[in-house]
């Protein structure tokens, strides 16, 4: 996006921030633009808006995937990608889901939510997103010829796509697996 991590930091998050939270805020963004393409598997969007609680689902549910990866496993995945995914899981995992009804949701309320709107405040200054009202947002043109150049290339984004996406597969195949063994049982 052109923006150094210094001024992310300096303009969009709370001033403890560490470059975990830039990282957790690219995988916020890698599942927001996944929720408007079909999960990589289209070049066109696949909808036309997302509820701000279909990303905040969204984003539990690849982190709770992710989570559910052995941690040696995920060790040697991380060394793969360069990316910390041990310390991202544990930073949202830190994250205050109760808090997600309080009524103002800024950087001062340490929620998920809270942090998803500090991704999108970030996307909206960039001019990747726009807000339609009843928390509802949608990709601008610029952000659809962004993922189309630049997201879907496996050598920009350095395999990151498919594990976040085969780790939700994976963590769908087990909780059906643990499922059918129940009612064998």
């Amino acid at each position: 996006f052109h923006v150094s991590n210094e001024e992310i930091k300096k303009e969009y998050l709370p001033s403890r921030a560490v470059n975990l939270d830039i990282y957790l805020m690219y995988v916020a963004i890698i599942v927001l633009f996944g929720e408007f393409y079909d999960s990589y598997q289209s070049t066109e969007a696949t909808r036309n808006f997302l509820p701000m609680k279909e990303w905040l689902s969204s984003l539990n549910n690849h982190i709770s995937s992710i989570k559910e990866i052995d941690k040696d496993e995920l060790k040697k995945i991380e060394k793969d990608s360069e990316y910390n995914w041990v310390g991202i899981v544990e930073k949202w995992e830190a994250m205050d889901d109760l808090r997600e009804n309080v009524k103002v949701q800024d950087a001062r309320t340490v929620s998920r939510l809270s942090f998803l709107n500090t991704v999108k405040r970030f996307l909206e200054n960039q001019g990747l997103i726009t807000d339609i009202g009843n928390d509802e947002i949608e990709l601008t043109e610029k952000a659809k010829t962004i993922v189309q150049k630049y997201y879907m290339e496996y050598e920009f984004n350095r395999g990151i796509l498919d594990f976040m996406y085969q780790a939700e597969r994976e963590g769908k195949e087990r909780k059906n697996a643990v499922h059918i063994e129940n009612k064998v049982h």
